[in-house]
């Protein structure tokens, strides 16, 4: 039986209220007592009615009251004279059982109404219950039995489809809302939003409450994407979600959803249509399941097989195949595949790619990996013949089938890198063995594991004798060598070692060796052992030795040189200016030693150079220094002399080389003397060159005295009338310098050949202190004597080189030629020099050539064939000058480096008239001209001289005919106007 709900029975109550009424009411009105039963009849129904109604659980009396409305129905007929009015009423209990009640009671209302309409006609019977009222009573009682069970079994089967209904959506519902992982909600074809579950609002951040009925999905999609996609599949943008489903029935896609707080999502949607009971579509319902996660992980994924598969595509030398048991490749990729000429090896077997040969090799180790085994095995690949090697590794089954990894590499280098390193180490014990110095491998722990012949010779011990013992154990006593060396070579950032040291030997000897280490390292960069390579350096040591004693000596005579004598004089200077003054230094040379030298020879001037030497070393005292400065020229140093002791040494010293230097010609002795200049120390901060200028000066003086003899000078500020008159000219020579008063004068040098003035030489002069020019003759010596000459030869390089920047600019060609002193010859501060220009001047360097006499090149050879090198190499032109002038000339041309000779003006004056002369010119333009050398004329005075010189083939002149000296201003005004020069009619070509 099913309960209705309350307000059910309202309208029963309703109608048989009414009914009754109708019946109670005229005509047909009834007694007093009817009306009283049936109003408490009705009364009570009602009271037990809402009694009933008020029960929450069905029960048997709920059908009480419509059975008992039988009664009042009853009543009712008793009442009135016919049945026709009370009828209708029985469909109200009648009905009201058919709707609610079971069908036992719906017999029950069938009995009841026989009994309220039959039983009355049968048993009572008319006129008060008219046989005619049993069709009345057939009829409905055929109504309760055959009509209203039809009416109870239709509102059973809709009862229980609801019902069933309510089970569906309530099961529904409950699964939607319990669906929190996804995202389900609906919509109807509107578009408005009708259901929104726990799901949605987690993954779009709104409530179902803000949502349902006032928003559409169009919302949380991504506007940009919504219009991609449209545009992509040309619908319009409010249908672009659904059209597809519309057209399949369902939908299956990724979207880009964008939550309440902006959060983007991607959700996997899928679109089915909702319809109703007759199949008319209601609505959308969609399921969205966040795939971002997944996403990325897909893209990682995919990312990640991308670059394994392009590692795999691009492996050098090396391919990579799975095999199934066919021996077919189900993969084969890697760059060693498309190199051994089998690129497109997929689905094909081995017996495809390679030789009958090859596969015997690599088939069983392919068996060996499909049963489980790992293999390899070395071939030759079959395309190439490059050595492979192939591993076989079992992978697990595919599909139920074994598979196999197989990976093969190209080995080739690795092999021949083996073999080098096989040869290597067999090369290594070879030089090893065979090396002609000493090699000793070491341990870490100092102890000698190795050492080979050479080694042993060299210390007189057999091997036994040297492996196992401790390193430091070869060390003599009182050794300078460190202890714990291979402790400091591995520690040592470079990780090598060199040193110098003694090695005993069993016969007591010591040798000298070089040891050079180096420290072995493994392939993980740790030490292994130490390598030291010995050399018996003896020899060496005594040459280094002998060396060291040659850079302080002079190799003639055995004296200091000047390196060593310039050192100790400082030192003694420093000495007396923290002690007080003291001591003496005497200057001399051999008179005329130029003119012995060059009648007798050089051999003769140097044994006149050695016996000086010997006699001034016998006569000096233990404290005393005696040095070489060079040429003839020699210096003593007295420490401890006064002026009693250095005069008396100076005198003894005169008549020392008077009687006893000398050298035997021609079967007679040449005897030579000395001049000597003293000075003594008697103030200490007087420099070195100041002391050494004062007592050339008072050498000087003691030559204009006559020479054989000497000269004191009491100090630098001593007064003595000859070396007075030379400080005078140092002290005007230093103010020159210091106030730029000097200036440059040039002398055009004609080019014989093309008739034109093609170069100039640069003359300094001096001015007074009235701004007239002093003649060199004057303050040369001065400033040779003083030290100065090398300040004064870099004044004159510096304005040379803007002398010849302006004349190129006249004419690219143009050349410069500057004197050079023997002092310069070979100073580095003049490279220097040269250098600096080069890097700062836009000049041409073949176009300066510098001179230097050929006296000066003969005194020192072997600094001037170095600076002649250094200056061509910088390419820079050399010259030699006043050649001619002394004997053996000739002899030092195949040593001196030079591009022009300049002949000396005794051959060039008296040319025109002299035979002799003419025929010395023809010999030394042969010599110059084949030597590749060019030659220049001095002296050139007139113009038959400068015929003749251009007769004999001379390529240059210069002289007073062909220009006098002038300012270099005046020099450079002339060539940019091509104006006459102040000779004697040569006129300069424009360039």
């Amino acid at each position: 039986m099913r309960r209705p709900p309350p307000t059910a029975m309202i309208p029963f109550v309703i109608v048989a209220t009414v009914g009754i009424a109708a019946l109670v009411a005229p005509p047909t009105s009834i007694d007093g007592p009817h009306l009283a039963v049936v109003t408490g009849l009705l009364v009570a129904l009602v009271a037990y009615g809402v009694r009933v109604a008020a029960r929450t659980e069905p029960s048997w009396r709920d059908s009480v009251p419509p059975l008992a409305f039988f009664l009042i129905i009853a009543a009712l007929r008793d009442a009135t004279t016919t049945s026709t009015p009370v009828v209708p009423l029985l469909a109200l209990p009648t009905l009201w059982i058919a709707l609610y009640g079971t069908r036992r009671q719906l017999v029950l209302a069938g009995a009841a109404t026989v009994a309220v309409l039959l039983v009355p006609v049968l048993l009572i019977g008319g006129p008060r219950y008219p046989v005619s009222d049993w069709r009345r009573a057939l009829l409905w009682t055929l109504i309760v039995f055959l009509i209203c069970p039809v009416i109870q079994r239709v509102v059973n089967r809709l009862d229980e489809e609801r019902s069933r209904h309510e089970r569906v959506s309530s099961h529904l519902d409950g699964v939607l809302r319990a669906a929190t992982e996804h995202a389900i909600m609906t919509c109807d074809l509107e578009g408005r939003v009708t259901f929104f579950n726990e799901g949605s609002e987690r993954l779009l951040g709104w409530t179902a409450d803000e949502v349902v009925g006032r928003m559409s999905p169009e919302e949380w999609h991504d506007p940009a994407e919504l219009d991609r996609v449209a545009a992509e599949e040309g619908v319009d943008r409010a249908e672009v979600v659904v059209h597809r489903a519309k057209r399949e029935g369902r939908d299956t896609r990724e979207w880009t959803y964008v939550g309440r707080d902006g959060h983007r999502s991607t959700v996997r949607l899928t679109l089915t249509g909702m319809y109703d009971a007759s199949g008319t579509q209601v609505g959308w319902m969609g399921v969205a399941v966040d795939v971002t996660v997944e996403q990325h992980a897909l893209r990682a994924l995919r990312e990640s097989e991308q670059r394994w598969r392009a590692l795999l595509d691009h492996l050098p030398d090396t391919a990579v195949m799975v095999v199934g048991p066919d021996l077919r490749f189900r993969l084969a990729t890697g760059l060693g595949l498309q190199r051994q000429g089998v690129a497109n090896a997929q689905g094909l077997t081995l017996a495809d790619i390679s030789s009958p040969e090859n596969v015997a090799r690599i088939e069983p180790v392919l068996r060996g990996a499909l049963d489980g085994r790992e293999g390899q095995v070395e071939v030759l690949a079959t395309h190439t013949g490059r050595v492979l090697q192939v591993v076989g590794t079992p992978l697990p089954p595919h599909d139920g089938e074994p598979e196999a990894l197989v990976v093969a590499w190209d080995v080739t280098e690795e092999r021949a890198r083996g073999e080098s390193e096989r040869r290597a180490r067999q090369m290594f014990q070879r030089i090893f063995d065979e090396a002609p110095y000493g090699v000793a491998l070491v341990g870490l722990d100092g102890v000698v594991q190795q050492v080979n012949p050479a080694l042993c010779q060299m210390l007189d011990t057999p091997r036994e004798g040297m492996v196992g013992r401790q390193l430091d154990s070869f060390r003599p006593a009182r050794s300078e060598a460190p202890q714990g060396v291979i402790q400091n070579l591995v520690d040592s950032p470079t990780g090598r070692l060199e040193l110098e040291m003694y090695l005993p030997r069993p016969d007591g000897l010591l040798v000298r060796v070089a040891i050079g280490g180096v420290v072995l390292r493994g392939p993980d960069g740790a030490a292994e052992s130490v390598l030291l390579n010995i050399v018996d350096i003896s020899e060496r040591h005594r040459y280094e030795e002998q060396l060291s004693y040659l850079a302080d000596h002079d190799p003639l005579t055995g004296l200091a040189n000047r390196r060593q004598f310039d050192a100790a004089l400082t030192a003694h200077m420093e000495h007396c200016r923290r002690s007080g003054p003291a001591g003496a230094l005497m200057v001399l040379d051999l008179d005329h030693f130029k003119q012995i030298n060059d009648t007798l020879g050089h051999l003769a001037g140097d044994q006149l150079i050695m016996a000086a030497g010997a006699a001034l070393r016998a006569r000096a005292g233990s404290a005393d220094l005696v040095a070489r400065l060079g040429g003839d020229e020699f210096a003593l140093l007295l420490p401890e002399a006064d002026r009693e002791s250095a005069t008396a040494l100076a005198r003894d010293l005169v008549r020392l080389v008077r009687e006893q230097v000398g050298v035997r010609s021609g079967g007679r002795d040449r005897r030579v003397t000395t001049s000597i200049g003293v000075v003594l120390v008697t103030d200490a901060d007087t420099s070195s060159s100041e002391l050494l200028s004062a007592a050339d000066m008072a050498m000087y003086d003691a030559k204009e005295e006559g020479r054989d003899g000497y000269s004191v000078f009491g100090g630098v500020d001593a007064e003595h009338p000859g070396t007075a008159g030379r400080l005078a000219w140092v002290d005007r020579l230093s103010e020159a310098l210091e106030a730029d008063r000097f200036v440059l004068f040039a002398q055009p040098i004609l080019d014989l050949r093309s008739g034109r003035v093609s170069g100039a030489e640069l003359l300094v002069r001096m001015l007074d202190d009235e701004g007239r020019p002093v003649s060199p003759a004057q303050f040369i010596p001065a400033a040779e004597r003083a030290g100065l000459i090398q300040q004064l030869d870099r004044w004159v390089l510096d304005r040379a080189v803007d002398v010849l920047t302006d004349a190129q600019h006249i004419d690219p060609t143009f050349r410069v030629q500057v004197n050079l002193s023997g002092h310069s010859v070979g100073n580095q501060m003049v490279i220097h020099d040269l250098l600096r220009h080069l890097s700062q001047r836009p000049f041409d360097p073949q176009c300066l050539v510098l001179e230097i006499t050929e006296t000066v090149a003969v005194a020192d050879l072997d600094s001037a064939v170095q600076f002649g090198r250094d200056v061509q190499a910088m390419g820079f032109r050399f010259a030699l000058d006043d050649f001619g002038a002394g004997f053996g000339s000739f002899k030092y041309l195949k040593h001196l480096v030079f591009d022009y000779i300049k002949v000396d003006g005794d051959f060039v004056v008296d040319a025109p008239s002299n035979p002799t002369d003419r025929l010395i010119l023809q010999s030394i333009v042969g010599l110059a001209h084949g030597l590749g050398k060019e030659t220049v004329a001095e002296y050139v005075e007139d113009d038959q001289v400068l015929q003749v010189v251009r007769s004999l083939g001379i390529d240059h002149a210069q002289g007073h005919h062909v220009g006098e000296p002038e300012p270099v201003e005046d020099l450079l005004r002339r060539l940019a106007r091509g104006e006459a020069f102040p000779g004697k009619g040569v006129r300069a070509a424009r360039p």
